[in-house]
C-alpha cells in the first residue's frame, strides 16, 4: 500500500511531508499518476488535446501465480512487445528503498528507483529492466521457452533475494496480454511531458491514467502545477484502480481453474466404490 499521509491537500497547502521527503532521499524519479474514471475518459481526452492516432500500442504481458502470490508481495513481473519488433521485461519491486539495495545493484544502468505519488499516498519502488531477444516472449506463451529466459540474471537474482521463498520462475502463470494505447506529449500551458495510457481490460473495463514524471527536487511544484493544469481543463482525476493491479486482479480470476465439484460416488466408502467399478 501507498505511504498514508503524504496526500495532494497537504502539498497544496504549502506542507512538506516527511513521509514523502524521506521517500525521496537517494530516489532517481517522482511520478504523480492519476486515473480518469471511465465515465469521463473521452472529455478529458479530448480537452488536454490528446490525439489517439499519436498513440503506440503495446502489449503487456503479466507472471504470477493464479492466487497473485507476487502481487501480495509487491512484486510485478512483467514482458512487453513494443513498436519495432522490440521487447522489454521488468521487474518492479514495491517499498524496496535505495537504502535496500546492494551497492552494485544501486549503481547498475539497468536499475531505477521511483516514487509513485497518487492521490491516497506514495511509495517507493524499485525497477529493474531487461530487453530479450525479439520473438522470446511469443515463445515462452507457446510453450517453447522456459519464463526465467526472458528475464535477465541480474533481475532473476533480485527476485530471488526479495521474494527467497516465493515460486521459480518457470512455476508462474502467464497472464494477458493486455493491450495499452500510450501516448506523449507535452501540452504548452503546463510545460512538461504528460503520458496517457489507455488499458483495455478484461470484460471491456477501461482505465485511462496520466503521468508525469519529475526529479526529486521538483516534486511538489510538479504536483501542484500537474494538479492546477488538469482543474483548469475541468479534468476529474482525483483517484482509481491502478491500472496494472486492476489488469492482474482481472487476469488472475479468469485464469483460475473452476471448481469442480467430486464426483458422484466420492462420498461413498472407498471399498463400495471399489466393488462397484
Amino acid at each position: 500500500m501507498a505511504t498514508p499521509g503524504v496526500t495532494a491537500e497537504r502539498i497544496r497547502d504549502g506542507e512538506q511531508p516527511p513521509e514523502l521527503l524521506d521517500l525521496l532521499e537517494g530516489s532517481d524519479s517522482v511520478k504523480l499518476k492519476l486515473s480518469v474514471p471511465e465515465s469521463g475518459r473521452f472529455s478529458a481526452a479530448e480537452a488536454l488535446g490528446m490525439d489517439p492516432l499519436d498513440a503506440h500500442v503495446r502489449l503487456v504481458h503479466f507472471f504470477d501465480t493464479p492466487e497473485l502470490t507476487l502481487l501480495q508481495h509487491g512484486v510485478v513481473l512483467r514482458a512487453r512487445r513494443l513498436h519495432g519488433n522490440r521487447e522489454d521485461a521488468r521487474l518492479t519491486m514495491r517499498h524496496v528503498t535505495p537504502r535496500a539495495l546492494s551497492r552494485p545493484l544501486r549503481r547498475s544502468p539497468s536499475v531505477s528507483v521511483e516514487v509513485g505519488a497518487v492521490p491516497g499516498g506514495a511509495v517507493c519502488t524499485t525497477g529493474i529492466k531487461g530487453r530479450p531477444r525479439a520473438g522470446d516472449l511469443a515463445r515462452v506463451a507457446a510453450g517453447d521457452l522456459p519464463v526465467h529466459a526472458l528475464f535477465a540474471k541480474e533481475q532473476r537474482d533480485a527476485y530471488r533475494a526479495h521474494v527467497p521463498a516465493g515460486p521459480a520462475l518457470d512455476d508462474l502463470v502467464l497472464l494477458g496480454p493486455v493491450v495499452v494505447l500510450k501516448l506523449k506529449y507535452t501540452p504548452d500551458v503546463l510545460g512538461r511531458r504528460l503520458v496517457g495510457e489507455l488499458w483495455h481490460l478484461p470484460g471491456g473495463e477501461q482505465v485511462l491514467e496520466l503521468a508525469t514524471r519529475c526529479h526529486p527536487e521538483e516534486a511538489l511544484r510538479a504536483v501542484e502545477a500537474t494538479r492546477a493544469f488538469l482543474e483548469r481543463y475541468g479534468v476529474d482525476a482525483t483517484g482509481g484502480p491502478e491500472p496494472a493491479r486492476r489488469a492482474l486482479e482481472l487476469l488472475a480470476e479468469a485464469a483460475r481453474p473452476l471448481v469442480q465439484p467430486p464426483p458422484a460416488d466420492s462420498c461413498l466408502p472407498a471399498g463400495r466404490r471399489a466393488s462397484e467399478g
